[in-house]
C-alpha cells in the first residue's frame, strides 16, 4: 500500500524546534541541517552552531550564505555509526525541499541518471563531540 504524505503539510512544519532557553549561549548542533531553517531561526541564539549536512548541493549553499559569520560552522557529513566510512548518497536534482538517501553500491546502475550520485564521509556523534566540546543542544 503506498503511503500518501501531506507534503504542505511537512514543508510548514520544517523550522519549528523547541529549544529550552537555559540553551542560550550555548553551542548547538544540527544534524542534517538540509536548508538551513535551524540555522537561520538560531544563528542570534547559539554561541556557535556546527550544522552537518551530507548532501553536496546543500552543503555548498549553506557555506556560500554563512560564510561571513564567525559563530556558525558547516560540515559536509553524513551522521554515522563511526567516522570515515564513506556513504554513496543520491539526490534529489538539487532541490532543497527534499532530502538526501544513502543507496548500497550495487542498486546504483538502476538509480535515475538525471537525479545527483555523490559520495561523503561519515562522522560519528562522538567525533562531533570531540569537534565541537560540550554542547547545550543536539538537533
Amino acid at each position: 500500500m503506498k503511503r500518501k504524505y501531506n507534503v504542505t503539510k511537512l514543508r510548514h512544519n520544517l523550522g519549528r524546534y523547541i529549544v529550552p532557553s537555559d540553551c542560550k549561549a550555548t553551542k548547538a548542533i544540527d544534524i542534517g541541517c538540509n536548508n538551513g531553517s535551524f540555522i537561520e531561526k538560531y544563528k542570534g541564539f547559539f554561541s556557535e552552531i556546527h550544522a552537518f549536512e551530507p548532501n553536496v548541493y546543500l552543503y555548498k549553499l549553506l557555506e556560500k550564505k554563512y560564510k561571513s559569520y564567525n559563530n556558525i560552522f558547516i560540515h559536509n557529513k553524513a551522521f554515522g555509526k563511526v567516522s570515515g566510512n564513506k556513504v554513496t548518497l543520491c539526490m534529489f536534482d538539487g532541490n532543497d525541499e527534499d532530502g538526501s538517501f544513502a543507496i548500497h553500491r550495487d542498486y546504483l546502475s538502476q538509480w535515475n541518471k538525471a537525479n545527483s550520485i555523490c559520495e561523503v564521509e561519515t562522522i560519528s556523534l562522538e567525533d562531533i563531540l570531540t569537534l565541537t566540546g560540550p554542547v547545550g543542544y543536539v538537533k
